[in-house]
């Protein structure tokens, strides 16, 4: 569980695109849960397919082997979106819904379960695809804003993130027009070439950090 996720998080990083595992409900979730948490943290698009009991024993406490009360309930705290495959008809667009949720906005992960009589149906399915991902909305004025106390800046910083990834040319026109430091911050490496004039690393940044004015984070969750 956590080694297949572990796995899917460098394949997202490697091919920049989403990436799903699948677990048994109960102990296989559980396992599998801290690189869930690690992929939120990070803002990485992956998806999360769980098993789950028969489903009307979901959440009865008949003492199912693997059974865990509210395993939807404790995804939804570590996944951008936790929901259920109850027929063979929902699973292309719940599928197809997850896929776009992950890109979209602020890119996390989401989580679906579907109980172990429900894989084996059979219905007529229309199947459904991702609709493209759609970013997060942009606020002028806070452009406008963040615009000008850059331009009062003596000693800027930039922190770029997984936010940041496919906004490489902007980060270094801005870095170059303020002449300012940039350092990566997790899945901000590669964002500005590492030759670059500008690029640093941490332990410069944290040298630089007391004397530093103005901290402009691009970050996907910021």
């Amino acid at each position: 569980g956590d080694w297949s996720s572990d796995v899917c998080s460098s394949d997202l990083l490697a091919t920049n695109r989403p990436q799903a595992f699948a677990v048994v409900p109960g102990p296989g979730f559980l396992n599998a849960s801290a690189a869930l948490l690690s992929a939120y943290a990070m803002n990485a698009p992956v998806i999360a397919i769980a098993g789950q009991i028969p489903q009307g024993d979901i959440d009865r406490g008949f003492g199912h082997l693997h059974e865990i009360h509210d395993q939807r309930g404790l995804a939804s705290h570590i996944s951008k979106s936790a929901v259920r495959i109850r027929a063979p008809h929902e699973a292309s667009r719940l599928t197809a819904d997850a896929i776009t949720s992950t890109q979209s906005d602020v890119p996390r992960p989401a989580f679906i379960e579907c109980a172990m009589d429900v894989w084996p149906r059979r219905a007529p399915v229309r199947i459904e695809t991702a609709r493209p991902p759609h970013g997060a909305p942009v606020d002028p004025a806070a452009i406008d804003a963040a615009a000008r106390i850059l331009g009062a800046a003596i000693r800027p910083l930039i922190v770029v993130g997984g936010g940041a990834q496919g906004a490489s040319a902007e980060v270094m026109a801005l870095a170059e027009m303020l002449e300012a430091p940039v350092v990566a911050f997790r899945r901000g490496h590669g964002v500005l070439d590492a030759r670059h004039r500008l690029a640093i690393n941490l332990p410069i940044a944290h040298r630089l950090w007391p004397d530093t004015d103005v901290v402009q984070i691009g970050r996907a969750h910021v």
